[in-house]
Protein backbone atom coordinates (compact mmCIF):
# COMPACT_ATOMS: atom_id res chain seq x y z
CA UNK A 1 0.00 0.00 0.00
CA UNK A 2 1.30 3.33 -0.92
CA UNK A 3 2.21 5.52 1.93
CA UNK A 4 0.10 8.57 2.41
CA UNK A 5 1.88 11.84 2.49
CA UNK A 6 2.11 13.08 6.03
CA UNK A 7 0.69 16.49 6.67
CA UNK A 8 0.93 18.82 9.57
CA UNK A 9 -2.54 20.20 9.35
CA UNK A 10 -1.06 23.66 8.68
CA UNK A 11 -1.84 25.67 5.54
CA UNK A 12 0.41 24.81 2.58
CA UNK A 13 3.04 27.45 1.73
CA UNK A 14 2.37 29.43 -1.40
CA UNK A 15 5.16 28.42 -3.81
CA UNK A 16 4.77 31.74 -5.68
CA UNK A 17 6.05 33.62 -2.68
CA UNK A 18 9.60 33.73 -1.42
CA UNK A 19 10.49 34.19 2.13
CA UNK A 20 12.45 37.31 3.02
CA UNK A 21 16.06 36.30 3.63
CA UNK A 22 17.18 36.57 7.16
CA UNK A 23 20.38 38.30 5.87
CA UNK A 24 19.41 40.46 2.81
CA UNK A 25 22.11 41.17 0.22
CA UNK A 26 23.41 44.62 -0.74
CA UNK A 27 21.31 44.44 -3.92
CA UNK A 28 18.22 43.66 -1.88
CA UNK A 29 18.96 46.65 0.30
CA UNK A 30 19.27 48.81 -2.81
CA UNK A 31 15.97 47.43 -4.04
CA UNK A 32 14.24 48.15 -0.75
CA UNK A 33 14.09 44.53 0.47
CA UNK A 34 11.22 43.42 -1.74
CA UNK A 35 8.95 40.70 -0.31
CA UNK A 36 8.14 38.93 -3.52
CA UNK A 37 9.88 38.09 -6.75
CA UNK A 38 7.60 40.45 -8.66
CA UNK A 39 8.43 43.28 -6.30
CA UNK A 40 12.10 42.47 -6.65
CA UNK A 41 11.96 42.53 -10.48
CA UNK A 42 10.02 45.78 -10.46
CA UNK A 43 12.49 47.39 -8.07
CA UNK A 44 15.41 46.12 -10.15
CA UNK A 45 13.95 47.62 -13.34
CA UNK A 46 13.46 50.94 -11.57
CA UNK A 47 17.04 50.84 -10.34
CA UNK A 48 18.35 50.17 -13.85
CA UNK A 49 16.28 53.00 -15.28
CA UNK A 50 17.59 55.38 -12.64
CA UNK A 51 21.16 54.28 -13.31
CA UNK A 52 20.75 54.78 -17.05
CA UNK A 53 19.24 58.22 -16.47
CA UNK A 54 22.14 59.17 -14.21
CA UNK A 55 24.70 57.95 -16.79
CA UNK A 56 22.96 59.89 -19.58
CA UNK A 57 22.83 62.98 -17.38
CA UNK A 58 26.56 62.66 -16.63
CA UNK A 59 27.34 62.31 -20.35
CA UNK A 60 25.21 65.36 -21.15
CA UNK A 61 26.95 67.35 -18.43
CA UNK A 62 30.36 66.30 -19.77
CA UNK A 63 29.45 67.18 -23.37
CA UNK A 64 27.85 70.48 -22.46
CA UNK A 65 30.72 71.29 -20.11
CA UNK A 66 33.22 70.51 -22.84
CA UNK A 67 31.37 72.75 -25.31
CA UNK A 68 31.12 75.55 -22.76
CA UNK A 69 34.82 75.21 -21.96
CA UNK A 70 35.86 75.20 -25.61
CA UNK A 71 33.42 77.83 -26.87
CA UNK A 72 33.20 80.15 -23.87
CA UNK A 73 36.09 79.65 -21.48
CA UNK A 74 38.98 78.84 -23.85
CA UNK A 75 38.37 81.84 -26.16
CA UNK A 76 38.76 84.08 -23.12
CA UNK A 77 42.14 82.61 -22.18
CA UNK A 78 45.25 84.66 -22.87
CA UNK A 79 47.60 83.59 -25.63
CA UNK A 80 49.96 86.60 -25.41
CA UNK A 81 50.50 89.75 -23.37
CA UNK A 82 51.98 93.00 -24.71
CA UNK A 83 52.75 95.81 -22.27
CA UNK A 84 49.91 94.68 -20.01
CA UNK A 85 47.35 94.21 -22.80
CA UNK A 86 46.25 90.69 -23.65
CA UNK A 87 45.54 88.82 -26.86
CA UNK A 88 42.82 86.23 -26.30
CA UNK A 89 42.59 82.77 -27.80
CA UNK A 90 39.37 83.82 -29.54
CA UNK A 91 41.09 86.78 -31.20
CA UNK A 92 44.00 84.54 -32.19
CA UNK A 93 41.72 81.91 -33.75
CA UNK A 94 39.76 84.49 -35.72
CA UNK A 95 42.96 86.05 -37.00
CA UNK A 96 44.38 82.68 -38.09
CA UNK A 97 41.20 81.98 -40.06
CA UNK A 98 41.44 85.35 -41.78
CA UNK A 99 45.16 85.08 -42.51
CA UNK A 100 44.72 81.61 -43.97
CA UNK A 101 42.07 82.97 -46.36
CA UNK A 102 44.28 85.93 -47.26
CA UNK A 103 47.27 83.66 -47.85
CA UNK A 104 45.26 81.53 -50.26
CA UNK A 105 44.23 84.68 -52.10
CA UNK A 106 47.78 86.02 -52.29
CA UNK A 107 49.18 82.65 -53.35
CA UNK A 108 46.71 82.32 -56.20
CA UNK A 109 47.39 85.84 -57.44
CA UNK A 110 51.15 85.34 -57.29
CA UNK A 111 50.91 82.10 -59.28
CA UNK A 112 48.98 83.96 -61.98
CA UNK A 113 51.60 86.73 -62.01
CA UNK A 114 54.41 84.21 -62.40
CA UNK A 115 52.50 82.53 -65.20
CA UNK A 116 52.24 85.83 -67.06
CA UNK A 117 55.92 86.55 -66.49
CA UNK A 118 56.95 83.11 -67.71
CA UNK A 119 54.88 83.44 -70.88
CA UNK A 120 56.08 86.97 -71.56
CA UNK A 121 59.79 86.11 -71.28
CA UNK A 122 59.75 82.47 -72.36
CA UNK A 123 60.76 81.20 -68.93
CA UNK A 124 59.89 78.09 -66.92
CA UNK A 125 57.15 78.97 -64.42
CA UNK A 126 58.30 76.24 -62.04
CA UNK A 127 61.81 77.69 -61.98
CA UNK A 128 60.38 81.12 -61.21
CA UNK A 129 58.29 79.60 -58.42
CA UNK A 130 61.34 77.93 -56.88
CA UNK A 131 63.13 81.28 -56.77
CA UNK A 132 60.16 83.10 -55.26
CA UNK A 133 60.74 83.07 -51.51
CA UNK A 134 57.42 84.72 -50.76
CA UNK A 135 55.54 82.05 -52.70
CA UNK A 136 57.45 79.35 -50.84
CA UNK A 137 56.59 80.94 -47.50
CA UNK A 138 52.89 81.10 -48.36
CA UNK A 139 52.93 77.47 -49.45
CA UNK A 140 54.58 76.40 -46.20
CA UNK A 141 51.93 78.29 -44.24
CA UNK A 142 49.16 76.54 -46.16
CA UNK A 143 50.78 73.19 -45.46
CA UNK A 144 51.41 73.75 -41.75
CA UNK A 145 49.07 75.35 -39.21
CA UNK A 146 52.02 75.76 -36.84
CA UNK A 147 53.99 77.82 -39.37
CA UNK A 148 50.95 79.97 -40.13
CA UNK A 149 50.09 80.29 -36.44
CA UNK A 150 53.62 81.33 -35.52
CA UNK A 151 53.58 84.11 -38.10
CA UNK A 152 50.10 85.24 -37.05
CA UNK A 153 50.81 85.43 -33.34
CA UNK A 154 53.95 87.48 -33.96
CA UNK A 155 52.03 89.75 -36.34
CA UNK A 156 49.40 90.25 -33.65
CA UNK A 157 52.08 91.23 -31.13
CA UNK A 158 53.49 93.75 -33.61
CA UNK A 159 50.03 95.08 -34.39
CA UNK A 160 49.33 95.61 -30.69
CA UNK A 161 52.65 97.44 -30.28
CA UNK A 162 51.71 99.69 -33.21
CA UNK A 163 48.23 100.28 -31.83
CA UNK A 164 49.67 101.19 -28.42
CA UNK A 165 51.99 103.71 -30.10
CA UNK A 166 49.03 104.99 -32.12
CA UNK A 167 47.05 105.59 -28.93
CA UNK A 168 49.97 107.03 -26.97
CA UNK A 169 50.49 109.66 -29.67
CA UNK A 170 46.78 110.50 -29.69
CA UNK A 171 46.48 109.68 -33.38
CA UNK A 172 43.13 109.05 -35.05
CA UNK A 173 41.91 107.61 -38.34
CA UNK A 174 38.77 108.28 -40.33
CA UNK A 175 37.08 106.79 -43.37
CA UNK A 176 39.32 108.80 -45.70
CA UNK A 177 42.44 107.27 -44.15
CA UNK A 178 40.98 103.79 -44.42
CA UNK A 179 40.25 104.49 -48.09
CA UNK A 180 43.86 105.63 -48.49
CA UNK A 181 45.05 102.37 -46.90
CA UNK A 182 43.07 100.44 -49.52
CA UNK A 183 44.60 102.55 -52.28
CA UNK A 184 48.10 101.85 -50.97
CA UNK A 185 47.34 98.14 -50.76
CA UNK A 186 46.23 97.98 -54.39
CA UNK A 187 48.80 100.49 -55.65
CA UNK A 188 46.09 102.84 -56.79
CA UNK A 189 47.03 106.51 -57.08
CA UNK A 190 43.96 108.71 -57.68
CA UNK A 191 46.21 111.66 -58.54
CA UNK A 192 47.84 109.77 -61.39
CA UNK A 193 44.48 108.49 -62.55
CA UNK A 194 43.18 112.06 -62.63
CA UNK A 195 46.01 112.91 -65.05
CA UNK A 196 44.90 110.30 -67.58
CA UNK A 197 44.21 112.05 -70.85
CA UNK A 198 46.14 115.17 -69.82
CA UNK A 199 48.84 116.14 -72.37
CA UNK A 200 52.34 115.49 -71.09
CA UNK A 201 54.49 118.51 -70.31
CA UNK A 202 57.57 119.26 -72.38
CA UNK A 203 59.90 118.52 -69.47
CA UNK A 204 59.94 115.01 -68.18
CA UNK A 205 61.83 114.22 -65.00
CA UNK A 206 63.45 110.83 -65.06
CA UNK A 207 62.63 108.61 -62.13
CA UNK A 208 64.92 106.10 -60.53
CA UNK A 209 63.51 102.61 -60.37
CA UNK A 210 65.53 100.24 -58.19
CA UNK A 211 66.59 97.13 -60.04
CA UNK A 212 64.58 94.20 -58.70
CA UNK A 213 66.85 92.05 -56.59
CA UNK A 214 66.74 88.39 -57.45
CA UNK A 215 66.63 86.13 -54.40
CA UNK A 216 68.79 85.41 -52.48
CA UNK A 217 70.16 88.91 -53.02
CA UNK A 218 69.36 91.02 -49.94
CA UNK A 219 65.78 92.00 -50.53
CA UNK A 220 63.92 95.17 -49.77
CA UNK A 221 62.67 95.14 -46.22
CA UNK A 222 58.88 94.96 -46.51
CA UNK A 223 56.44 96.99 -44.49
CA UNK A 224 55.73 94.77 -41.48
CA UNK A 225 52.19 94.08 -42.52
CA UNK A 226 50.10 91.14 -41.44
CA UNK A 227 50.63 89.63 -44.84
CA UNK A 228 52.92 90.67 -47.65
CA UNK A 229 51.07 93.10 -49.88
CA UNK A 230 50.15 91.59 -53.23
CA UNK A 231 48.22 93.80 -55.60
CA UNK A 232 45.48 92.04 -57.53
CA UNK A 233 45.09 93.24 -61.08
CA UNK A 234 41.60 94.43 -61.96
CA UNK A 235 41.64 91.96 -64.82
CA UNK A 236 42.40 88.92 -62.67
CA UNK A 237 39.48 86.59 -62.20
CA UNK A 238 39.90 84.66 -58.93
CA UNK A 239 38.41 81.59 -60.60
CA UNK A 240 41.22 81.67 -63.14
CA UNK A 241 43.90 81.40 -60.49
CA UNK A 242 45.35 78.22 -59.10
CA UNK A 243 43.09 76.35 -56.69
CA UNK A 244 45.20 76.16 -53.56
CA UNK A 245 44.56 74.14 -50.43
CA UNK A 246 46.63 73.00 -47.48
CA UNK A 247 47.49 69.90 -49.49
CA UNK A 248 49.85 71.80 -51.81
CA UNK A 249 52.82 69.53 -52.30
CA UNK A 250 55.75 71.09 -54.09
CA UNK A 251 56.41 74.73 -54.90
CA UNK A 252 58.23 73.60 -58.02
CA UNK A 253 55.04 72.08 -59.37
CA UNK A 254 52.94 75.05 -60.42
CA UNK A 255 49.76 74.26 -62.27
CA UNK A 256 49.56 75.89 -65.68
CA UNK A 257 47.36 78.96 -65.40
CA UNK A 258 45.11 80.52 -68.02
CA UNK A 259 46.75 83.35 -69.92
CA UNK A 260 45.68 86.73 -68.58
CA UNK A 261 45.68 89.37 -71.31
CA UNK A 262 47.53 92.63 -70.67
CA UNK A 263 45.46 95.48 -69.31
CA UNK A 264 44.68 97.94 -72.13
CA UNK A 265 44.99 101.68 -71.69
CA UNK A 266 42.01 102.86 -69.69
CA UNK A 267 40.17 106.09 -69.20
CA UNK A 268 39.82 107.81 -65.85
CA UNK A 269 36.36 106.35 -65.37
CA UNK A 270 37.53 102.86 -66.28
CA UNK A 271 40.52 103.16 -63.93
CA UNK A 272 38.30 104.04 -60.98
CA UNK A 273 35.84 101.29 -61.90
CA UNK A 274 38.68 98.77 -62.15
CA UNK A 275 39.93 99.84 -58.72
CA UNK A 276 36.48 99.37 -57.17
CA UNK A 277 36.19 96.01 -58.91
CA UNK A 278 39.59 94.99 -57.51
CA UNK A 279 38.38 95.66 -53.98
CA UNK A 280 35.17 93.74 -54.59
CA UNK A 281 36.95 90.74 -56.14
CA UNK A 282 39.58 90.71 -53.41
CA UNK A 283 37.10 90.83 -50.54
CA UNK A 284 34.80 88.29 -52.16
CA UNK A 285 37.62 85.82 -52.73
CA UNK A 286 38.70 86.17 -49.10
CA UNK A 287 35.12 85.65 -47.95
CA UNK A 288 34.92 82.58 -50.18
CA UNK A 289 37.87 81.21 -48.22
CA UNK A 290 35.70 81.52 -45.08
CA UNK A 291 36.94 84.86 -43.79
CA UNK A 292 34.34 87.13 -42.22
CA UNK A 293 33.50 90.66 -43.31
CA UNK A 294 34.37 91.76 -39.78
CA UNK A 295 37.85 90.31 -40.31
CA UNK A 296 38.20 92.19 -43.60
CA UNK A 297 37.12 95.46 -42.00
CA UNK A 298 39.59 94.94 -39.16
CA UNK A 299 42.32 94.31 -41.74
CA UNK A 300 41.74 97.67 -43.45
CA UNK A 301 41.67 99.41 -40.07
CA UNK A 302 44.99 97.84 -39.08
CA UNK A 303 46.50 98.97 -42.38
CA UNK A 304 45.29 102.54 -41.78
CA UNK A 305 46.67 102.57 -38.23
CA UNK A 306 49.98 101.22 -39.47
CA UNK A 307 50.28 103.92 -42.13
CA UNK A 308 49.38 106.64 -39.61
CA UNK A 309 52.06 105.50 -37.15
CA UNK A 310 54.64 105.04 -39.92
CA UNK A 311 53.98 108.56 -41.14
CA UNK A 312 54.32 109.89 -37.58
CA UNK A 313 57.50 107.94 -36.78
CA UNK A 314 59.34 108.39 -40.08
CA UNK A 315 57.79 111.52 -41.55
CA UNK A 316 58.34 112.83 -45.06
CA UNK A 317 61.45 111.75 -46.93
CA UNK A 318 62.88 114.06 -49.58
CA UNK A 319 66.28 112.45 -50.11
CA UNK A 320 67.96 109.20 -49.22
CA UNK A 321 71.38 107.62 -49.62
CA UNK A 322 71.88 105.51 -52.75
CA UNK A 323 74.78 103.14 -53.24
CA UNK A 324 76.29 101.45 -56.25
CA UNK A 325 77.71 98.20 -54.91
CA UNK A 326 78.59 94.65 -55.82
CA UNK A 327 78.70 91.47 -53.76
CA UNK A 328 79.42 87.77 -53.77
CA UNK A 329 77.10 85.55 -51.71
CA UNK A 330 78.25 82.23 -50.28
CA UNK A 331 76.93 79.80 -47.69
CA UNK A 332 79.60 79.84 -44.96
CA UNK A 333 81.98 82.29 -43.32
CA UNK A 334 84.90 80.07 -44.29
CA UNK A 335 84.00 80.35 -47.98
CA UNK A 336 83.60 84.11 -47.63
CA UNK A 337 87.02 84.44 -46.00
CA UNK A 338 88.59 82.30 -48.71
CA UNK A 339 87.08 84.45 -51.49
CA UNK A 340 88.04 87.68 -49.72
CA UNK A 341 91.63 86.47 -49.53
CA UNK A 342 91.57 85.62 -53.24
CA UNK A 343 90.23 89.08 -54.10
CA UNK A 344 92.87 90.77 -51.97
CA UNK A 345 95.45 88.73 -53.90
CA UNK A 346 94.26 90.27 -57.14
CA UNK A 347 91.71 87.82 -58.51
CA UNK A 348 88.79 89.23 -60.52
CA UNK A 349 85.69 90.14 -58.54
CA UNK A 350 83.44 89.59 -61.58
CA UNK A 351 84.95 86.18 -62.35
CA UNK A 352 84.58 84.94 -58.78
CA UNK A 353 81.02 86.30 -58.58
CA UNK A 354 80.04 84.44 -61.74
CA UNK A 355 81.68 81.23 -60.55
CA UNK A 356 80.86 81.20 -56.81
CA UNK A 357 77.99 83.53 -55.92
CA UNK A 358 74.76 81.88 -54.77
CA UNK A 359 72.95 84.97 -56.02
CA UNK A 360 72.82 83.87 -59.63
CA UNK A 361 71.01 87.06 -60.67
CA UNK A 362 73.75 89.49 -59.71
CA UNK A 363 76.37 86.79 -60.18
CA UNK A 364 75.76 86.78 -63.92
CA UNK A 365 76.49 90.52 -63.89
CA UNK A 366 79.76 90.02 -62.04
CA UNK A 367 78.11 90.69 -58.66
CA UNK A 368 76.82 94.12 -59.70
CA UNK A 369 73.76 95.34 -57.80
CA UNK A 370 73.54 98.74 -59.45
CA UNK A 371 72.27 101.87 -57.76
CA UNK A 372 69.89 101.09 -54.91
CA UNK A 373 68.50 103.04 -51.92
CA UNK A 374 70.49 101.65 -48.99
CA UNK A 375 67.37 101.50 -46.81
CA UNK A 376 65.87 98.82 -49.04
CA UNK A 377 68.51 96.23 -48.19
CA UNK A 378 68.23 93.96 -45.17
CA UNK A 379 69.65 95.65 -42.08
CA UNK A 380 73.13 94.02 -41.77
CA UNK A 381 73.80 94.48 -45.48
CA UNK A 382 72.60 98.10 -45.45
CA UNK A 383 74.65 98.95 -42.38
CA UNK A 384 77.80 97.46 -43.92
CA UNK A 385 77.36 99.61 -47.04
CA UNK A 386 76.54 102.71 -45.00
CA UNK A 387 79.65 102.35 -42.85
CA UNK A 388 81.94 100.93 -45.54
CA UNK A 389 84.62 102.92 -47.32
CA UNK A 390 84.14 103.36 -51.07
CA UNK A 391 86.37 101.07 -53.11
CA UNK A 392 87.43 98.91 -50.16
CA UNK A 393 86.56 95.21 -49.89
CA UNK A 394 84.50 94.87 -46.72
CA UNK A 395 84.86 92.09 -44.20
CA UNK A 396 82.33 89.26 -44.70
CA UNK A 397 78.82 90.20 -43.59
CA UNK A 398 76.20 87.68 -42.49
CA UNK A 399 72.52 88.07 -43.35
CA UNK A 400 69.59 85.68 -43.46
CA UNK A 401 70.70 84.73 -46.98
CA UNK A 402 74.27 83.73 -46.14
CA UNK A 403 77.66 85.45 -46.09
CA UNK A 404 78.46 88.41 -48.35
CA UNK A 405 81.69 89.91 -49.63
CA UNK A 406 80.78 93.51 -50.47
CA UNK A 407 82.50 96.31 -52.31
CA UNK A 408 80.96 99.79 -52.42
CA UNK A 409 81.69 101.45 -55.74
CA UNK A 410 80.02 104.81 -55.06
CA UNK A 411 77.41 106.48 -52.85
CA UNK A 412 75.21 109.47 -53.48
CA UNK A 413 72.40 111.34 -51.73
CA UNK A 414 69.46 111.56 -54.14
CA UNK A 415 65.97 112.96 -54.21
CA UNK A 416 63.34 110.25 -54.06
CA UNK A 417 60.27 109.58 -56.14
CA UNK A 418 56.93 108.97 -54.47
CA UNK A 419 57.37 105.25 -54.99
CA UNK A 420 60.85 105.15 -53.48
CA UNK A 421 59.74 107.41 -50.61
CA UNK A 422 57.00 104.92 -49.71
CA UNK A 423 59.47 102.02 -49.85
CA UNK A 424 62.04 103.81 -47.71
CA UNK A 425 59.40 104.88 -45.22
CA UNK A 426 58.22 101.30 -44.91
CA UNK A 427 61.77 100.08 -44.44
CA UNK A 428 62.59 102.63 -41.73
CA UNK A 429 59.32 101.97 -39.98
CA UNK A 430 60.08 98.26 -40.05
CA UNK A 431 63.44 98.95 -38.40
CA UNK A 432 61.74 101.09 -35.74
CA UNK A 433 59.20 98.36 -35.02
CA UNK A 434 61.90 95.71 -34.78
CA UNK A 435 63.87 97.81 -32.27
CA UNK A 436 60.74 98.73 -30.30
CA UNK A 437 59.75 95.10 -29.98
CA UNK A 438 63.26 94.08 -28.96
CA UNK A 439 63.22 96.72 -26.22
CA UNK A 440 59.83 95.51 -24.99
CA UNK A 441 61.00 91.90 -24.95
CA UNK A 442 64.17 92.85 -23.08
CA UNK A 443 62.02 94.59 -20.46
CA UNK A 444 59.87 91.43 -20.20
CA UNK A 445 56.84 93.38 -21.41
CA UNK A 446 56.00 90.79 -24.06
CA UNK A 447 55.09 87.20 -23.30
CA UNK A 448 53.71 84.54 -25.65
CA UNK A 449 52.27 81.39 -24.12
CA UNK A 450 54.24 78.36 -25.22
CA UNK A 451 51.04 76.32 -25.63
CA UNK A 452 49.59 78.58 -28.34
CA UNK A 453 49.67 75.72 -30.93
CA UNK A 454 47.07 73.91 -28.80
CA UNK A 455 44.58 76.68 -29.56
CA UNK A 456 44.74 76.47 -33.34
CA UNK A 457 41.38 75.58 -34.86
Amino acid sequence: MARRRQTTGMPRKDRQKDETPENPSLLDNLLGNPKTRAERESALNSLIQRAVAIIVAIIVVIVVGSLVYDQVIVPQLTVATVNGETISVGEFRNRVDFERALTIQNYNIRVSQLQQQAQAFGMDVNQLAQQDQQLTQWQQELQSDDILGNRVINDMVNDLLIKQEFESQGLTIDDAQIDFARQEFFGFDPTQVAMIGTPATATVTATVSPTPLVSPTPSSTPLPTNTPTVMPSPTVDPEATAEVTAEVTDVAEVTEQPTIPPTPTTSQTEAFENYEESIELFEQSVRDAEASQAGINAFWEREAIRLAVADSIVGDIETTLYANARHILVETEEEATEILTALQSGESFATLAQARSLDTGSGQRGGELGWQPIDLYVAPFAEAIRMGEVGVLLDPVETEFGWHIIQVIATEEREVTDQVEAQVQQSRFGTWLENYREESETADNISINENWPDFLN
